[in-house]
């Protein structure tokens, strides 16, 4: 295994994500703010969503590791109510523990900007 051993820190207080949204000026700022609250909501790994230098066990998501739900029935990434979903999940393909193919769900809440469906369906769409 090429991958560091785990270091455990305490998560960033929401307050965080919240300033880095408003502060943000740019599509790009915004863009850096939806893929932080996507990582808070499923205790990413920063290699999980960003490039890594050096070799690396851990796989970066891509987005056909998303998967929206609503009703029980798979939503298409290209439905412009994708933030409108019940859920989301992420399948992590290859992590530092040997894990493969772990689906990670989180369900869609009413908060306008930490909300890890409507984070998530950002996300999908930009990179579409």
């Amino acid at each position: 295994n090429a991958d560091p051993a785990a270091q455990h820190e305490k998560a960033l207080p929401v307050s965080l994500y919240r300033f880095l949204h408003k502060a943000a000026v740019t599509e790009f700022d915004r863009a850096v703010a939806m893929n932080c609250i996507v990582a808070f909501f499923f205790a990413m790994r920063s290699c999980e969503y960003t490039k890594s230098s050096g070799d690396r066990r851990t796989k970066t998501l891509t987005i056909g590791d998303f998967r929206f739900f609503r009703n029980k029935r798979l939503v298409p990434h290209d439905d412009p109510n994708l933030h409108n979903a019940d859920s989301v999940t992420i399948i992590f393909r290859k992590q530092k523990n040997d894990e493969r193919d772990d689906s990670i769900t989180q369900q869609r809440n009413l908060d306008p900007l930490m909300c890890p469906v409507k984070a998530s369906a950002y996300t999908v769409h930009r990179l579409r």
